[in-house]
């Protein structure tokens, strides 16, 4: 069953919808070519390819989506590349089975649309990148509640305070001043650290993600067992490089929905 993502892109309220491409076994040759392109979104499909009868039911989702006009984003700004969202282990096939559909309208705003690589779930994310029509909003800075677990940051901390207090506890400087002062001073070693750890961070994300992308490749050309066993143990170590955002999102999403429990606008 296909899932509708509505989204409000400047006045009217504009329909996206996110459904899997194929019907039946390799789906319909030539039946939805704005929304999918079987030779190419299959890597088992070459010149002849058997077509399986469409049911009731899918021959009512086609009506739909000829009737609402959606588009296949990424083909349309992919129309010849052959890339794929899904590897099936027991066929050893891969296929682009999953899609971004928007209504024409919608496509001025799209500026890029990219299928990412398969890591935490059994398919691979499809990203768009939107026009932006407001400015983006100003963030306050607010402390990695992960940041003090990490190894070395709470001695150094108490490193830096102990020596500011040892420099600045002086009769001629009240006791308001110092403590007033010592905040800043905290807060400046936490973003030095704090971004010195995320550059680390994203260097290897990078490194990961370009590996893993060079892998998948490799293997949606000439899929082996080993090949997949590599691609796999990538996969994990990436997703265990992501655990602490994972984390750090649950937080703060419940602090936000205990924050509007009890409000008139809260979050369903």
């Amino acid at each position: 069953m296909a899932r509708t993502i509505l989204t409000q892109i400047s006045g009217p309220l504009h329909k996206s919808l996110l459904l899997p491409t194929p019907w039946g076994k390799y789906g319909w040759e030539g039946i939805l070519m704005p929304c999918c392109a079987p030779p190419l979104d299959h890597s088992g499909l070459h010149g002849d390819h058997t077509i399986c009868t469409p049911s009731s039911q899918d021959k009512q989702f086609y009506d739909f989506v000829r009737d609402s006009g959606y588009i296949d984003v990424w083909r349309v700004h992919h129309p010849s590349v052959k890339d794929y969202t899904y590897y099936s282990p027991p066929h050893d096939t891969y296929s682009r089975i999953d899609c971004l559909q928007a209504s024409p309208d919608c496509l001025p705003t799209v500026l890029s649309s990219s299928i990412g690589s398969i890591t935490w779930s059994d398919h691979a994310d499809i990203t768009v990148q939107l026009r932006p029509f407001t400015p983006p909003a100003g963030r306050r800075w607010r402390l990695d509640p992960f940041l003090l677990d990490k190894p070395g940051v709470q001695d150094s901390v108490a490193e830096i305070l102990t020596e500011y207090f040892l420099l600045n506890d002086t009769p001629d400087i009240s006791v308001h001043t110092l403590w007033a002062a010592h905040k800043p001073l905290v807060r400046g070693t936490l973003l030095s650290t704090a971004a010195h750890l995320k550059k680390t961070k994203v260097a290897n994300l990078q490194t990961l993600q370009h590996k893993l992308r060079e892998m998948e490749l490799s293997h949606k050309a000439s899929p082996s067992p080993e090949g997949y066993a590599a691609l796999s143990q990538t996969c994990q170590d990436l997703n265990s490089l992501l655990l602490d955002d994972v984390g750090r999102s649950l937080l703060w999403s419940n602090r936000r929905y205990y924050e509007r429990s009890n409000k008139m606008d809260t979050p369903l």
